[in-house]
Order: structure tokens, then C-alpha cells, then sequence
């Protein structure tokens, strides 16, 4: 089944609008020290789902940048 997050999330904050996404330019890519083959490589990914469990912290990760 398809998702749409967008649709979704319009009709879920309706009357609101749902606020349209940041469109960032690309990272700037750091050149490699050495070669990726001789490189240990980890990637983290996270939609930001979380438990009812878990205990929600005082300020959002962007909003402690904003300060």
C-alpha cells in the first residue's frame, strides 16, 4: 500500500495547513582520507517513531540548535 506522509499529514492538521518541507541544497562532500574499501562504514536512520514508553524530552534536537 502506498503512503503518501504529505496527504497524510494534511488531513490529519486540518483546518491548519501543513507546513511545506525545507528543500536543502546538497551536503558538501569531505574528501575521503582513505579509500572507503579500507574504511569501517556505519549509517543511522531513524523516521522518529517512538514508544509511548519513552519519555518525550524537553526540547526538540531543532530547537537546541535554534539556541
Amino acid at each position: 500500500m502506498l503512503f503518501m506522509y504529505v496527504d497524510f499529514m494534511t488531513k490529519l492538521m486540518a483546518p491548519r495547513p501543513y507546513p511545506p518541507q525545507p528543500n536543502f541544497d546538497p551536503p558538501r562532500l569531505t574528501p575521503l582520507r582513505k579509500a572507503i574499501a579500507d574504511s569501517t562504514l556505519g549509517v543511522l536512520t531513524s523516521c522518529g517513531a517512538q514508544l509511548k514508553t519513552t519519555r518525550r524530552s524537553k526540547r526538540s534536537s531543532l530547537e537546541e540548535l535554534r539556541h
